[in-house]
């Protein structure tokens, strides 16, 4: 055997005897605990199968509430596994009101938004202060809309010419809803601050493939609202998180 294949034998052994050691120097194991998308830029896309005209939206919030239920900031919880592997999700919820005065009578808008995004994934650490984690998952997600509520009145006459009088009932305003299904890839970038508290940053992608929704009024019922259609939404996000070894 010649001193070339000796020494390639040598150091294959060597990085073959050091890999698991370095594996489990590298790759923490345990539990990774975050919150995700509290800040950043989002652009979310509509276009509706039953529209010719389209609608884009770009934000930039801080721990506010999204445009795109999609792009719910959300606390994430995952499984690390020794090899890498990650299995867990993330959950998020939003709530907005809005009150509104005209000739003397108030309501108020009142809006829901939640999401639920299982999701797989692998960690890789590029250094010792830095975690590489691209995920995929799918995301289901849901927002509401409540129109303030109205009166209907009706006039009754007791006798001819008498003054009527009147007398309202409150009416309940109508409602929108909408359930959305998407799957999800984004890339994390951990910047480990100490051994278990993380800076999280990210890139997100999130493709909409199915759509429902409906629409509800005191005199039609329930309606199918059509909501199928293009939806797609894409982030650059920070967040916070750390790992429970």
């Amino acid at each position: 055997m010649s001193p070339r294949s000796t020494l390639a034998l040598a150091l294959a052994g060597s990085v073959a005897l050091l890999a698991p050691a370095a594996r489990a120097d590298d790759v923490p194991v345990g539990l990774s605990v975050s919150i995700e998308r509290v800040a950043g830029f989002a652009y979310g896309s509509a276009r509706p199968t039953t529209s010719t005209s389209s609608l884009g939206a770009t934000t930039f919030g801080v721990a506010g509430p999204a445009i795109n239920p999609i792009a719910l900031p959300r606390a994430g919880g995952d499984v690390l596994l020794p090899v890498g592997l990650t299995l867990g999700g993330a959950l998020g919820y939003g709530h907005a009101s809005l009150s509104s005065t005209d000739n003397g009578q108030g309501g108020a808008f009142s809006g829901n938004a939640w999401l639920l995004s299982p999701r797989v994934g692998y960690l890789l650490r590029l250094g010792p202060l830095v975690d590489l984690w691209p995920r995929a998952g799918v995301t289901l997600a849901g927002a509401s809309l409540q129109n303030p509520d109205g009166q209907s009145c009706s006039s009754t006459f007791v006798a001819p010419g008498a003054v009527p009088t009147t007398a309202c009932t409150a009416v309940p305003g109508d409602s929108e809803s909408l359930f959305v299904a998407a799957a999800s890839v984004d890339v994390a970038v951990a910047l480990r601050l100490t051994r278990t508290f993380n800076l999280l940053g990210g890139v997100a992608y999130d493709h909409v493939f199915a759509a429902s929704g409906s629409t509800t009024s005191r005199g039609n019922g329930s309606v199918d609202a059509h909501a199928d259609g293009q939806y797609l939404g894409a982030q650059v996000w920070l967040g916070l998180g750390g790992y429970v070894l």
